[in-house]
């Protein structure tokens, strides 16, 4: 039976679900345990879990990013990549670097600021890692599913509807690749999805092509 750790990892189908699309192959078909820290105190607490199949990966990592979204570090780190300031008005108000309602612009500043915070990195030789959001920004480092269980904590946190994707790519037998994706209003009631993977060096609203990906599957994270 396989198990993870409490760093936050998704494994589908008895393989890892791998962190970025460059990464794909060198982790489909690695059978392995897996590690995790969560926690609330100020150093991780490693735990060892087992969770054999893909839904209940994915109930963890919806379960880390709800937790996520209400913790008053990831809550803060939002906060601050909104709240930016870039100089004052004629009118002698503050000019915010995101503007107010701008739904596109708070989207990609959020997303932005994980990609300056969080480099992409391997998880722990022979073990599959999954981490709370507050450990990916205290870490500083992680892979897909950590990227995507951070943003999704920050975009519920200010009051996005957000998906996460999972993906099977067409050299790979199971699923192994996971992002975000965050419903954007645009007006008159209306809006539109936008997808967010940080674990590659791509802009906001980059899709992996039609053409790489044999599978795909959405689940809520609230």
């Amino acid at each position: 039976m396989r198990a993870f750790l409490g760093l936050m990892k998704i494994v589908a189908g008895g393989r890892v679900v791998a962190a970025g699309i460059d990464g794909l192959r060198e982790a489909a078909g690695n059978s392995r345990d897996g590690f995790g820290a969560g926690g609330s105190s100020d150093r991780p607490v490693l735990k060892l879990h087992s969770a054999p199949s893909i839904q209940e990966r994915i109930a963890y990592i919806r379960k880390m990013g709800n937790k996520g979204k209400i913790d008053p570090e990831v809550y803060e780190f939002t906060r601050k990549a909104l709240t930016k300031k870039c100089g004052v008005g004629g009118d002698g108000r503050t000019n915010w670097c995101t503007e107010e309602k701008d739904y596109d612009a708070e989207v990609t500043a959020i997303f932005n600021a994980v990609r300056d915070e969080v480099r992409y990195t391997h998880d722990i030789r022979g073990i599959d890692t999954y981490q709370h959001p507050k450990r990916t920004l205290q870490f500083h480092g992680g892979d897909c599913d950590d990227s995507s269980s951070l943003l999704a904590a920050m975009l519920m946190s200010a009051g996005y509807e957000v998906r996460g994707r999972i993906i099977r790519t067409n050299d790979a037998e199971d699923w192994n690749h996971i992002f975000v994706i965050v419903k954007v209003p645009t007006g008159n009631d209306s809006s539109k999805w936008c997808a967010l993977d940080a674990s590659v060096r791509k802009p906001a609203g980059w899709y992996p092509p039609d053409s790489m990906v044999a599978q795909k599957a959405d689940f809520a994270f609230d």
